[in-house]
């Protein structure tokens, strides 16, 4: 299929604008894995996340700096202005930036202070100095402490720019109500933190739940997790078009992001279908967060999406083209689907793609 065609096939299967511009800006920055995206989506005059969410919470932070704390921002320039909309948002607040550039100084940037690092040590004591700045980052550190400032006060970014959260990653579905019999299947189960979410959001009235995790030691912090629920099925499984067997390549720092691959000298695994096991029941539910095997997954699942229509919130960002053959593919099995995206943090991870069947779909 052209390339020009499939993005406006793609396009054509989104309900709202939102989700279009969205699907745009993704499209047109070259879909992934560029600070071009991150700059074309959220930047504070065409904030998508920022205008869409009322707040944030931003995880480096949250269990060592108090919210509405006083912080400083290091680095008066487009990225410092980033780092005060990612604080601002996810509600803390900023007394001062601070700058070498003498030309800076004195000045104020969106009406907070511009000051030098001596004058802010000198006169800031207690203040936490936030630094989000990979190329600057370690001059910023050593000016701080070069005017002796305390680590304790010191927060250093392990990454570019700070990430903040949106909203609820697959349960924050647009124009839907969970039913009272759902069948919710977790594809990608990694800690079980989705399916105890599921459980919150259909406020445990369910019928049965299956999780797909191929890690074993994550299976077992799984079944550890859901223990005293019923109809609880952790099935160390990959996913895939059929059942078969292939390799697992697990990640050994965290245990998340784990993914099928194709080296002997990696795991063994046994790779099923969804149609294989559920045997033609039911499915209300899918979430799928595989690491690049969703279409594979969703295609050995398309006889139970065809009968039952259920629920689907895909990630579409680990693949380049995911974002166009996924919502294609599933209008061409399922065409009353009204679909929609959604984005949950301000990097080029966490794009959501919401199916919604018509008998599922509620009015605002």
């Amino acid at each position: 299929m052209d390339l020009v065609k499939k993005i406006l096939d793609a396009s054509s299967c989104f309900e709202e604008e939102y989700s279009k511009r969205l699907f745009e800006n993704r499209i047109s920055t070259k879909a992934c894995y560029t600070d071009a995206y991150f700059y074309g989506v959220v930047e504070a005059s065409d904030s998508f996340l920022f205008d869409n969410y009322e707040k944030s919470t931003i995880p480096a932070l949250q269990k060592k700096i108090e919210v509405h704390s006083p912080l400083a921002i290091a680095g008066a320039g487009e990225k410092g202005i980033h780092t005060l909309n990612s604080l601002v948002h996810a509600g803390y607040k900023v007394v001062a930036f601070l700058d070498n550039d003498k030309r800076k100084q004195g000045h104020s940037l969106q009406g907070i202070p511009i000051l030098s690092f001596e004058d802010f040590s000198k006169n800031q004591d207690g203040i936490i100095a936030v630094i989000a700045n990979g190329y600057y980052g370690n001059a910023f550190y050593e000016s701080l402490k070069k005017n002796n400032y305390p680590d304790e006060h010191i927060f250093l970014n392990k990454g570019d720019l700070l990430v903040n959260i949106f909203g609820e990653e697959y349960f924050d579905i647009p124009l839907h109500k969970a039913g009272k019999k759902e069948v919710f299947i977790d594809a990608g189960g990694y800690d079980g933190r989705d399916s105890l979410k599921f459980l919150d959001w259909c406020k445990s009235e369910y019928k049965e739940i299956y999780v797909f995790e191929p890690d074993q030691d994550n299976c077992k912090m799984i079944a550890d997790r859901m223990q005293g629920y019923k109809n609880v099925n952790v099935l160390d499984f990959a996913l895939g078009k059929e059942d078969g067997d292939g390799y697992f390549d697990i990640n050994m720092n965290n245990k998340e992001g784990s993914k099928l691959g194709k080296y002997p000298w990696m795991q063994p695994v046994h790779i099923r279908s969804i149609d294989s096991v559920l045997q033609g029941n039911e499915a209300t539910f899918i979430k799928m967060d595989i690491e690049g095997a969703e279409m594979d997954a969703l295609i050995g699942a398309k006889e139970t999406i065809k009968k039952h229509r259920p629920i689907l919130a895909i990630s579409v960002y680990h693949r380049a083209f995911d974002l166009l053959n996924i919502p294609i593919y599933i209008k061409s099995i399922v065409p009353e689907y009204k679909m929609y995206l959604r984005h949950y943090s301000n990097t080029v991870y966490d794009l959501v793609l919401y199916c919604i069947p018509f008998h599922r779909s509620v009015c605002l």
